[in-house]
Formats: structure tokens, sequence, C-alpha cells
């Protein structure tokens, strides 16, 4: 008996329309016990062509293994989130809002924004439960740009079809509400303890005069 195959192609980019590779996708299905996880391609894209025609799977996507989890996340990005939390200039986008709620509890808070001094700091490698960033479908539409919870983060099928196009995510780096994410490389942190050499030519100053450094 011949099996008939069907196949889901996706892709996850960022808010700005980046794409994110070496993510992962989950693709579960009730005929296994194990789920079936593969990476994204360096333009976020990918493509199961092997699946079950009026099988039930469900996808899902994450992406914890940046090699610096500082990539995308400054001091900029604090003060963004303080003017959030204090509702003196809000942040008016949903992923940006999804970024900045890097504890999970579905809300912005000066515990995030504590969370994420630590991360830059190097105190933390990553935000709780491990995470770095946060994928939800595309095809989420939100009523408040300010509070885009509860979040949809899984596709499902019953009786999957033969072809199953643009299943998309977007991927929110948490931490990053200024889409400062560099997909092409990672920035080392800067700690608390690390030292910037400085040079200048010759200069004649006194005790308390200011000093400008071309």
């Amino acid at each position: 008996m011949r099996i008939a195959l069907a196949s889901i192609s996706c892709s996850i980019k960022t808010g700005n329309g980046t794409g994110v590779p070496r993510a992962i996708l989950v693709m579960r299905t009730s005929n296994t016990k194990i789920p079936k996880a593969d990476t994204t391609a360096s333009d976020g894209s990918f493509s199961y062509d092997s699946l079950v025609v009026g099988a039930n799977y469900s996808m899902q996507a994450d992406k914890n293994t940046d090699p610096f989890p500082t990539n995308g996340v400054t001091v900029s990005d604090i003060a963004l989130i303080q003017r959030h939390v204090l509702a003196s200039s809000l942040l008016g986008n949903a992923y940006k809002v999804i970024a900045a709620d890097v504890d999970n509890s579905k809300s912005v808070t000066v515990a995030d924004v504590a969370f994420i001094r630590d991360l830059i700091l190097q105190t933390r490698s990553s935000f709780p439960l491990g995470k770095l960033w946060k994928m939800v479908k595309a095809s989420q539409t939100f009523a408040n740009a300010n509070s885009p919870w509860p979040l949809d983060t899984a596709f499902t099928y019953t009786a999957l079809p033969t072809a199953t196009p643009s299943q998309n995510f977007i991927g929110c780096k948490l931490g990053d509400v200024n889409d400062s994410w560099n997909s092409a490389f990672g920035r080392s942190a800067v700690s608390s303890s690390s030292s910037i050499t400085l040079s200048a030519g010759n200069a004649s100053v006194t005790s308390g005069q200011n000093f400008t450094i071309p």
C-alpha cells in the first residue's frame, strides 16, 4: 500500500521581516511519542516534505542557542521598556511588548527590566525558563498591541492535506524592543568589570576640565 505524502512550508522572521536562522521547529504527531525537530535555513525558512496525508500534527518553534545572548539587547531597550512600564511612552507594538515580557508573566514590569539588566551584565545567560526567544504564529491578530496575550504559539493540523504553505511564525528576541538583533553576527556582552582603552593625541588639561576625544 502506497502512503500519500504531504508537505508543510514555513518560515520564521522577526517583526521587521528579518529571517531567523537556526531556529528549531518541532513537529509532533499522535503516531509517534518522539517529536521531530529540525532547524531553519539562513533565511529562516524550512519545509517538511515527508508527512502523511490525513494524519494529525502540531508544530511549534523555538530558539535558545544564540552564541551571544545579548545580540540585540542593550541599555536602549531598558530605557524603552522603563518608559512603557511607567506609561510615559508605550511600546505600541505587540511583538515589542512580547519581547519585553522576558519572564513570561503576560505583563511588562520592573522585574523584566531587572532580568534584562542582568543579561547585559552577564550575571545570567538566559531569561527565566532558559528562554531567549518567543515564537508566535504570524497569522495571530491583536486587539490591543500593548496587551497581546494570550499568544497563539502552535499550528495544529487535523487530517493534513497534501500541501500546506505559508505556516509562518514571528520570532521575538526577548529583551530586544528596538529591533537591533542582527542575524549575521552576535554581539559580545559587556560586563561591569570590562575595561575600555581609549587613545588620543597629546593635550594639556586641568583637573575637572571636560576633554573631548575625537
